[in-house]
């Protein structure tokens, strides 16, 4: 088949204020579509799961949605939809890279300011 299992973490990549999460542990593993993986450049060994928590991100997101996430990233290569990783918080946001290394974390929607963080943050 066409299918491959991907890990799901007990993650929760917060789109609104930041969630608190430990050690990553695989709770189960759910199949997709290889072909799907391949059509977005995500190695099966860099795909996880993980739940989004929150508001931010609608309608691009739902609250509680499962979201595919691209592990190899440690800083974004192009302006998109990342998990961030603040100290111990991960969100979920729009990033828009600007000068200096520095990152613009948007929300899809007028809830939310947007935040510039700079580097190293």
């Amino acid at each position: 088949g066409d299918s491959e299992q991907i890990k799901m973490l007990n993650v929760v990549a917060s789109a609104g204020p930041g969630y608190q999460n430990d050690d990553p542990v695989e709770l189960k593993r759910l199949p997709f579509a290889r072909s799907v993986l391949a059509d977005l450049g995500v190695k099966l060994e860099n795909a996880r799961f993980m739940v989004a928590r929150g508001d931010s991100m609608e309608p691009t997101i739902s609250d509680g949605s499962i979201v595919l996430v691209d592990v190899s990233f440690s800083r974004p290569k192009n302006d998109g939809i990342y998990v961030v990783v603040v100290g111990s918080e991960v969100r979920i946001k729009r990033v828009a890279r600007g000068f200096g290394g520095s990152v613009t974390l948007v929300s899809d929607n007028e809830r939310y300011p947007t935040e510039t963080l700079a580097p190293p943050e």
